[in-house]
């Protein structure tokens, strides 16, 4: 048997110690690089009110995806917020925060721990909603585990 410091699960990587931590590295990785492809095919266009739609339907989700189910800690969420205030930056061309607030509340980008929690509680109503019983809960752990 191996033991690792980091794995992977249904795509977020998981860094093991005292308790599980989400790595956020290859996500910021992944975001920056879809980022750049789509500013380099609309930054000659001119229209930011595009490169922000484009942001929100195809960047976003890469640095939201599994927040509800394994929210990232403190850090790892002002760390997510200042990605996002260093993309709007740069398609602003400004590093004023109260601009880059306003932008973010015109066009609905919410921060990270506003967000993280809203997902995290909706992830759990919806779980409580449901009515499991022992047997169903053994059930779906034991077919994620094999």
């Amino acid at each position: 048997m191996n033991i690792v410091n980091e794995f992977k699960y249904l795509g977020v990587s998981v860094i093991t110690g005292k308790s599980f931590q989400r790595c956020i590295k290859p996500i910021t990785v992944k975001f920056f690089r879809s980022f750049y492809a789509v500013y380099s095919k609309v930054k000659g266009v001119g229209s930011d009110l595009i490169l922000i739609n484009l942001l929100k339907s195809k960047c976003l989700p890469i640095l939201q995806y599994a927040c509800d189910v394994f929210p990232p800690c403190k850090s790892d969420l002002r760390h997510l917020d200042r990605i996002i205030f260093r993309v709007l930056a740069k398609i602003f061309h400004t590093y004023d925060s109260q601009i880059i607030s306003c932008i973010k509340e015109v066009f609905c980008i919410p921060d990270f721990s506003s967000y993280s929690m809203h997902m995290c509680h909706r992830f759990l109503h919806k779980f409580a909603q449901k009515l499991f019983t022992f047997k169903d809960v053994f059930i779906l752990f034991n077919k994620h585990l094999l």
